[in-house]
């Protein structure tokens, strides 16, 4: 990678969502360090922590978080209309007119994706494995599917000779049914992108999976054994591993603050829910532990709620805090079910408490549950005392679930895929000068 020759690379985040923006910082760091010249590009409230490092930001058109959770807690895909996306995809062009840009990196804008071809630019994307068309093994259908989601309330108080076999029934209906209803969603949110490529004399795409992975070069940061791809997976995609950004000691205040206030006489659970959890579950966190006298709860909120006006004394709140420090100092964490989280919990060897929402946070607990590292309470069910059994559940078997997550990282697969992340897209880019 030093070799290269110098580069202008412009990363481009959704600036709204905390994790898309972390994980472009965790490659700027690498690919920053040969000489490249790293800027972003995007607005947001997350966009602050690339200044706080030093990159340029420029400003770009990007959706709203209240757009972001509107779409997210309807279970809907559909984050673009024609006009939205042609206004992000004439100021991206704009933009890149005027910075030159030798390499673009996106995550989580698909307008980039016709801007860049338009542009005739390089084009790396990062996207999740279950975001694509070829997550290996069947997603099921989220709690929040249609019907299901009525079924999960019905059964939840029946006698369990009645709900189990009726819950499994529909399960098994909505797994059949989902894959064709999942298809024409993605099919019907695709269009406004389709109209702007006809309109500018380039051939469409399938879905809106393939719009988010319509680039030069497909960075999935995941693990295999975690949430892996099928086979026939197209050879411009790599899997990489996580790239997990440390929050630096400036941009987490109070931090030290809270370190020294810890008990060591006390079990210690780390909460968070990122920036799409829900936020109503950060102030149901703090009533829960609150109520405790023999845990105490280090809580991240990632600027999502205004903190009460009264915290209890076992409860330490700040916006940010270095994750994988406090996972170390932690005996379980509690959060949304996101990527980022969950690798950090995985690195930490800490077990994993899930309260999913959306698509997403739904399947990452799923494995989370299948690879026996955590517990997932489904957000339709949730109640403060399934909340409480499963942390009973994880602090009495905390040993089996450390000794799953030792296994996993025994396996041999990187747990940070940032080197290995900016070595790919510059190998890829001199391959596409070539051609």
């Amino acid at each position: 990678m030093t070799d290269a020759i110098p580069c202008r690379i412009l990363l481009l985040p959704n600036g709204n969502i905390l994790a898309r923006v972390t994980r472009l910082l965790a490659l700027a760091g690498e690919l920053a360090s040969p000489g490249h010249e790293v800027l972003f590009a995007g607005d947001g409230k997350y966009m602050s922590l690339a200044l706080s490092q030093g990159y340029p930001v420029y400003p770009l058109i990007t959706l709203t978080e209240e757009d972001l959770r509107q779409v997210s807690e309807q279970s809907g895909v559909r984050y673009y209309t024609e006009e939205s996306l042609g206004e992000a995809v004439r100021e991206e062009r704009e933009l890149f007119e005027r910075l030159k840009p030798d390499i673009l990196i996106s995550d989580f804008r698909i307008s980039v994706s016709l801007s860049s071809r338009i542009a005739g630019l390089f084009h790396a994307t990062l996207i999740n494995s279950t975001s694509t068309s070829y997550a290996a093994g069947p997603l099921d259908a989220p709690d929040t599917f249609p019907l299901l989601e009525l079924v999960l309330k019905a059964t939840d108080t029946a006698p369990g000779f009645i709900g189990r076999p009726l819950l499994a029934a529909v399960r098994s209906i909505a797994r059949i049914v989902m894959p064709p209803v999942k298809g024409l969603m993605l099919r019907r949110a695709n269009r406004p992108f389709n109209r702007l490529c006809r309109l500018h004399g380039l051939k469409g795409t399938r879905d809106l999976h393939e719009t988010w992975a319509d680039a030069d070069c497909v960075i999935v940061p995941d693990l295999p054994a975690y949430s892996g791809l099928k086979p026939s997976t197209p050879q411009r995609f790599h899997m990489v591993g996580p790239l997990v950004w440390e929050f630096p000691t400036r941009c987490t205040g109070g931090w030290a603050d809270i370190r020294s206030r810890l008990r060591p006489d006390r079990k210690t659970v780390y909460v968070t829910m990122g920036s799409m959890g829900a936020r109503e579950y950060l102030y149901e966190a703090i009533a829960f532990f609150g109520s405790l006298r023999d845990i105490q709860c280090i809580l991240s909120t990632a600027g999502i709620i205004d903190p009460p006006s009264e915290v209890p004394e076992n409860v330490f709140l700040a916006d940010f805090v270095p994750g994988r420090e406090a996972m170390e100092l932690c005996d379980a964490v509690i959060c949304q079910g996101g990527n980022g989280t969950i690798y950090q919990a995985i690195q930490a060897g800490i077990p994993i408490i899930g309260i999913p929402v959306i698509h997403d946070q739904i399947w990452n607990m799923s494995s989370v549950e299948r690879l026996g590292i955590g517990v997932s309470i489904g957000h339709v069910l949730y109640t403060r005392e399934k909340l409480r059994e499963a942390l009973e559940t994880v602090m009495t078997r905390r040993d089996q679930y450390v000794s799953r997550i030792e296994r996993l990282r025994e396996r041999g697969e990187g747990l940070d895929g940032s080197r290995k992340a900016a070595q790919i897209i510059l190998k890829r880019y001199q391959e596409f000068l070539r051609n």
